[in-house]
């Protein structure tokens, strides 16, 4: 209900302020300007998701690619009404905006990346290879469609953080000896 995201807004603006410290209005308009161009990639991005479905399938399943394609999508779809000109933003104070925008790539980035740790996690040194590739192409992405905002960049670097943690638990999974996973991770 209205109520709860509200709620969940203010959360969220109260925890960004906490971990970043207050934002000037500087970082508010380059926030603004970095969802002003993700969300006219919605179309695009998922094009991507749909070829990634269709070429890598046989190392996750039919099942999990269709899953993860239609999660995916829905947040694009979403994502693709987060114009900072649109009337979702109209309806939004300046913070539940900004709260709204910055969860919002960090579910994108953390349901996209989710393919490539499947991938990794398929046993293969394919997999590995290719899971590896599309969350260093996500971080890539995160750092070019973010000039300007540390706060958006953050926000959409953090889900690969995580994931490039799993790179050596699932280089060891594909039967990689110690010391190869360790030149892979680091």
């Amino acid at each position: 209900n209205l109520h709860a995201l509200q709620r969940l807004m203010h959360t969220g603006v109260l925890l960004s302020q906490r971990i970043m410290g207050p934002m000037t209005s500087a970082e508010y308009e380059a926030i603004a300007d970095s969802m002003a161009r993700r969300s006219r990639q919605w179309k695009l991005r998922i094009f991507i998701a749909a070829l990634i479905a269709v070429v890598s399938f046989p190392l996750t399943s039919w099942a999990f690619a269709l899953v993860w394609f239609l999660a995916y999508g829905l947040l694009q779809v979403f994502e693709g009404r987060l114009h900072p000109e649109g009337r979702l933003a109209a309806r939004l104070s300046q913070g539940q905006y900004v709260a709204l925008c910055l969860a919002q790539t960090v579910l994108n980035n953390l349901v996209f990346s989710a393919y490539g740790a499947a991938e990794m996690f398929s046993g293969t040194m394919l997999g590995l290879t290719c899971g590896s590739l599309l969350i260093g192409g996500v971080t890539v992405n995160a750092v070019m469609v973010s000039p300007g905002s540390r706060t958006m960049a953050t926000a959409a670097i953090l889900p690969q953080l995580g994931y490039a943690m799993l790179v050596p638990v699932a280089a060891l999974s594909a039967g990689l000896s110690y010391p190869d996973t360790a030149q892979i991770a680091f």
